[in-house]
């Protein structure tokens, strides 16, 4: 986990985009000009990546939203992701407690 930070951390994330609302792959929808925020709290987790834990996922670069089996797809928006609150960092990514696309 990472410790209280004064800055957030910057990943990289795909989404669907249906106009201009974002949408995670599960069908999330992402708030527009808010945070997402988990309903569960954020637990360390000695895996690579994992898939299933609880958290809003994002890689650590932007290379990896196109070779960890996510994308390119039609649709689909490649982009950079703010994150904090209680933060697992993985191998492959991280998962926060909250985040908010930047860019």
């Amino acid at each position: 986990m990472i410790p209280d930070a004064i800055t957030p951390i910057l990943g990289w994330r795909v989404w669907r985009a249906d106009g201009r609302q974002l949408f995670s792959l599960n069908d999330t929808p992402w708030p527009i000009r808010a945070p997402l925020t988990t309903a569960e709290p954020i637990y360390e987790d000695d895996g690579d990546y994992p898939q299933g834990a609880v958290g809003i996922h994002a890689f650590r670069r932007l290379s990896q939203c196109y070779t960890g089996g996510v994308g390119p797809w039609v649709g689909g928006v490649v982009g950079r992701v703010a994150l904090w609150g209680r933060v697992a960092i993985h191998a492959l990514g991280y998962r926060a407690e909250q985040a908010y696309p930047v860019a």
